[in-house]
């Protein structure tokens, strides 16, 4: 893969939203795998008019346009199929970079594999690049995350694993075949490991690989079985996992990849541990990591009152019950509505039919433990980025507030860990792995149609009321505080909807 590391060349508008894969390379044209070829065929719908002549009109087919490396476009790009053809056709065409307001998730994938550097921009500044003439240039700073156009610059995001993999000019493939001569030596000296039978005298027997084996194999291949596991596990960090432990306060690595597209680590809270992302792309890789249902509310995690106040619609009944918690320090989530001002700082990428439920609520989540809080107050306040979460656990299990109870799957997944088993297990200290709460109390404060419950001033019986659905850390104190402010609530497990 070619080398990204700064781009200044011309570039291209096509402005259109929704431009799917096979308006970008039709289905006719997906003939081979060689990755060449396809660049003529490149939006051949829209550069060729039906007698097979060329569209003197189509922005490809303008002379001026001609050697242009970068596409600007709308949103939504690279919808439809997972073709891996249409990334093909824009680098076989020219392009290095496109720049547009949302792309398809495969798309997005697909292009990262294979060199074509996707950026993401909002619509304001896209709207400046649009009047890029053709004799002007556009540059792409991928160590700093800069476009630079005329005397603007816009920053964007990208995942730092994918950033390093442009900035190396290296794929998967290559990254793999660094260590292709301890694989390789391992693959030739394991045939021995794996297939020879145990001797008669010896007592020794071992299980490698699901076959019984004989230890008694030399020392040569022992060495190169070791340095494998080796080279697989630093493998693993330092391209999928890195778990680290947290260091009292803002995680900065966590800030550099959530604020990226993508981005999706795992962080301690008061009840264990959770999924942190903040875009559709993360919350995409979320739910496939962890086999979650989506029909429930989402989490919207909620670093001061400020920001619940920002985003969600609360009488001031609820207001007053998530100021006293806060006070108190006691982990609180309520199901609420949300402001329509809150609803359109959403990213327009698709995170919204996500983390909302059918009624268009969510549970807005405060005070649920340092580590994250940090993480979380730092995203909104200084990159104005929300953070989405999950337990870090596959459904229906629990990590048992342990580092290592997250499972495979999502161990993983994730490109960032921060271990705080220790501050975990502070906040409960009368409990034992087995025993201890990991999850939070939840309270519905709307009804079945997803609108805010009527203000009770005191009045008794008035519905529909506050719901307990679930319980957790301090439901004894949550339950003490609500009885202060409403004179009737209900608590129904589970009762989500």
């Amino acid at each position: 893969m070619e080398a990204f590391i700064k781009e200044t060349g011309r570039a291209v508008v096509i402005p259109n939203d929704s431009i799917n894969t096979d308006i970008i390379l039709p289905k006719q044209f997906l003939k081979n795998i060689l990755k060449t070829g396809f660049g003529p065929h490149l939006f051949y719908d829209w550069r060729y008019l039906a007698d097979g002549k060329i569209n003197p009109k189509f922005e490809l087919n303008k002379p001026e346009h001609a050697g242009a490396t970068v596409l600007i476009t709308g949103v939504d790009f690279g919808s439809g199929s997972s073709r891996e053809h249409a990334v093909w056709a824009l680098t076989d065409y020219g392009f290095r970079a496109v720049i547009g307001g949302s792309f398809s998730d495969i798309f997005y994938m697909n292009a990262t594999k294979n060199g074509l550097l996707p950026i993401v921009l909002p619509e304001a500044e896209r709207q400046i690049l649009r009047d890029i003439k053709p004799d002007e240039t556009i540059t792409i700073d991928l160590p700093n995350q800069i476009v630079t156009y005329n005397n603007n610059q816009f920053h964007f995001d990208i995942n730092p694993q994918w950033q390093a993999k442009f900035i190396n000019g290296e794929d998967d493939i290559d990254v793999t075949m660094k260590f292709e001569a301890a694989i390789t030596a391992f693959e030739k000296n394991n045939q021995t490991l794996i297939r020879r039978k145990p001797d008669e005298s010896c007592n020794c027997l071992a299980t490698e690989h699901g076959r019984n084996t004989c230890r008694h194999l030399g020392t040569r291949n022992e060495k190169i079985y070791n340095e494998l596991k080796g080279v697989l596990k630093m493998s693993e960090t330092t391209t999928t996992t890195k778990t680290i432990t947290w260091n009292g306060g803002v995680q900065e690595e966590a800030i550099t990849i959530l604020k990226a597209a993508g981005g999706m680590i795992v962080s301690p809270t008061k009840v264990g541990y959770i999924i942190m992302t903040s875009d559709k792309q993360g919350l995409e890789r979320k739910f496939s990591a962890k086999n979650r249902r989506r029909n429930k509310p989402g989490v919207v995690l909620c670093g001061s009152m400020a920001q619940v106040k920002a985003l969600a619609q609360m009488t001031p009944e609820i207001e007053q019950m998530y100021q006293k918690h806060w006070d108190d320090d006691i982990l609180l989530g309520c199901i609420l509505p949300w402001k329509a001002a809150g609803k359109a700082m959403i990213p327009a990428d698709g995170s919204q039919e996500l983390m909302m439920d059918q009624r268009e609520t969510s549970c807005f989540v405060i005070k649920f433990g340092k580590p994250s809080e940090k993480i979380v107050k730092t995203m909104w306040e200084t990159y104005h980025k929300f953070s989405f979460a999950s337990s870090a656990n596959p459904s229906g299990k629990g990590n048992r507030g342990l580092v290592t109870g997250i499972g495979e799957q999502i161990e993983r997944a994730a490109d960032l860990i921060i271990e705080a088993n220790d501050y975990v297990a502070s906040i409960q200290p009368d409990k034992t792995v087995d025993t201890r709460y990991e999850q939070g109390v939840m309270v519905s404060m709307v009804d079945d149609k997803g609108h805010l419950i009527p203000e009770q001033h005191g009045r008794v019986g008035v519905q529909p009321a506050p719901i307990v659905i679930r319980k957790g850390l301090d439901v004894d104190k949550i339950m003490k505080h609500m009885s202060d402010i409403f004179t009737t609530w209900d608590y129904r497990h589970g009762f989500y909807y």
